[in-house]
């Protein structure tokens, strides 16, 4: 299987044979965004053999239209994807870690990997 250990900053990887994914959209100078990123990289951590993990700045020209796409109208926004079933999962704002783990738990749902750290 292939490992997925980095969370995707700089250029967004090609997802389309991804089994599944989370984007989280933020804002640079968002507190929000700022508070929550440390924890959500922690928790992407556990999940890092199981699917990328990409974080788009939203004021990026070329991830704007990525943003619209998923009607992002919030930072922090995170989006937990799947091939076969779409969007299954999303959250905005200031949100506690088990609400972030729910998302990646979500998300993976079904999929066959193994969690890091358990």
């Amino acid at each position: 299987m292939t490992t997925h250990a980095t969370i995707y900053r700089n250029a967004v990887p090609d997802l389309s044979q991804a089994p599944a994914a989370v984007i989280l959209f933020v804002l640079a100078g968002c507190p929000a965004c700022h508070a929550i990123l440390p924890r959500f990289k922690a928790i992407a951590q556990k999940y890092a053999a199981c699917l990328p993990v990409v974080v788009m700045d939203a004021t990026r020209a070329d991830y704007g239209p990525v943003a619209d796409y998923f009607n992002v109208t919030h930072t922090p926004t995170a989006i937990g994807l799947t091939r076969r079933r779409g969007q299954v999962a999303r959250f905005h704002g200031a949100v506690e870690d088990y609400e972030i783990e729910r998302l990646f738990q979500t998300t993976v749902y079904g999929l066959s990997c193994e969690l890091q750290g358990h």
